[in-house]
């Protein structure tokens, strides 16, 4: 039987792909300093909008619009250390 399972590197270089695709954030801010990333979106207001709706859904929560750019330099490194990816041009 053949599996049809996708390889943690090709699971690390989808998300890291998707999070490029979707730079805002609605995260939920929780005790001493930490976060977790909620939602991702490829536009403003639709974050700012979903962010409205789980304001009003969970009250004692905080939560904040952020944009995440994502670091392109370490994905690509990443990427590379993997073995995927397009092969780098050789300097002239």
């Amino acid at each position: 039987m053949i599996s049809a399972q996708t390889p943690p590197d090709a699971v690390t270089v989808r998300s890291a792909y998707y999070a490029k695709l979707h730079p805002w954030c609605v995260i939920r801010q929780l005790p001493k300093l930490q976060r977790v990333v909620v939602a991702r979106f490829r536009k403003g207001h639709d974050a700012e909008a979903h962010m409205k709706s789980l304001t009003r859904l969970v009250p004692q929560a905080t939560f904040q619009v952020i944009f995440d750019p994502g670091d392109t330099l370490s994905a690509v490194a990443k990427a590379d250390s993997a073995g995927i990816g397009a092969a780098t041009p050789n300097p002239l």
